[in-house]
C-alpha cells in the first residue's frame, strides 16, 4: 500500500513495520541517515522535552556516561546505576517518587 512519508513527504509501498510512516531515503551520506533513522531520533527528543522525568534521566544518564568514559566509574557500577536508574524513573512516572526526590535520588 502506497503510503506518504511522515519525514520527506515522498511516496513509499509501506510494509508493517514498527516505522512503517518512514520511508528507508537517505538524507545524508555521512554518516548514512535515512528518514527513519531521522524520525526515531526526532520522537526521542520530542519525548524528552515534553516529560519531565525522562528529561530528569537524559542528564544523569549523560554525567554518568562521561563518568565511565573518562574511567571514573567502572563498567560494573555503570550498569548498576543503569538499572537503579531505570527503576527510579519508573518510580518517578507512577507518581511514587516527587520530582525533586527523584532528582536528587538519581544524580547519586
Amino acid at each position: 500500500m502506497p503510503v506518504k512519508c511522515r519525514n520527506c513527504g515522498r511516496w513509499f509501498i509501506m510494509k508493517h513495520t514498527t516505522f512503517s510512516h518512514y520511508c528507508k531515503r537517505l538524507i545524508s551520506s555521512n554518516p548514512p541517515k535515512s528518514c527513519r533513522d531521522n524520525a526515531m531520533r526526532h520522537n526521542f527528543t520530542e519525548k524528552i522535552k515534553n516529560d519531565p522525568v525522562w528529561e530528569i534521566y537524559n542528564r544523569a544518564y549523560k554525567q554518568h556516561y562521561a563518568r565511565f568514559m573518562k574511567k571514573k566509574m567502572s563498567k560494573s557500577e555503570f550498569a548498576e546505576w543503569g538499572e537503579y536508574a531505570i527503576q527510579l524513573r519508573q518510580k518517578a512516572a507512577d507518581g511514587e517518587l516527587e520530582m525533586g526526590e527523584y532528582q536528587r535520588l538519581i544524580r547519586i
